[in-house]
């Protein structure tokens, strides 16, 4: 029997070292191209003058740049078979964090939006902290 062949939690060796590999390769590609891509884009904002681009910025690398990691993850296991409930937990856990990042995205949009607004009112620094208590 073929080493590569010992089964283990009904998915042979092989196809476990085939999910860790593309979890490896796959962060190694995230990291490497992480910091040129951030690096650059944070230039650009840095030549306009509004601020949105420094929100889109910081989108991608609160939420964008993580949900990629968990990506990374849920493809490699995929590439497993398991049971079919496990099958459904690891579906069910994958929405549940989709769902998180989503949220995450729209209450920085808000917030975003109701502090662009309150920059161009009077004593917009009062409001900027009554708004924070309620987002």
């Amino acid at each position: 029997m073929n080493f590569w062949n010992t089964i283990y939690f009904g998915n042979p060796l092989r196809d476990w070292a085939i999910a860790a590999g593309v979890i490896i390769l796959g962060f190694s590609l995230i990291k490497i191209l992480r910091l040129p891509v951030l690096k650059r884009l944070k230039i650009w904002t840095q030549k306009t003058d509004n601020s949105f681009d420094d929100f889109l910025v910081l989108g991608i690398e609160t939420v964008l740049i993580p949900f990629f990691y968990i990506l990374v993850i849920y493809s490699s296991l995929r590439y497993l078979n398991f049971s079919g409930k496990t099958d459904k937990i690891i579906q069910v856990a994958m929405l549940v964090i989709f769902t998180y990042y989503v949220l995450k995205l729209l209450s920085s949009a808000v917030q975003y939006s109701i502090f662009t607004f309150l920059d161009q009112r009077e004593d917009s620094e009062i409001k900027k902290k009554q708004a924070r208590g309620l987002i």
